[in-house]
């Protein structure tokens, strides 16, 4: 959300479009740009990283699994199997 309030920001000048958002929504300004712009820097990172992830995840997934199954076996593969 900050990263599009960011560029919506930077598109329509920065007075307008904030000031717009912080009437609507009666609040006072306590941000400065410069915490916007880190803001959106670190969320935008936090994303591409858990998206880079799941999609780590989605490839190597069952590779992961299965060496998982070699080095640490679960106790409930065969849990209605008696020992």
């Amino acid at each position: 959300m900050t990263a599009i309030h960011l560029r919506l920001v930077r598109f329509h000048g920065y007075g307008g479009a904030d000031q717009g958002l912080y009437s609507v929504f009666d609040v006072s300004k306590t941000t400065t740009i410069f915490l916007c712009v880190f803001l959106a820097i670190l969320y935008t990172v936090v994303f591409v990283m858990t998206l880079l992830v799941s999609m780590g995840l989605m490839v190597f997934g069952d590779m992961l699994y299965e060496w998982l199954i070699t080095v640490m076996p679960p106790a409930f593969v065969d849990a209605h199997q008696p020992l």
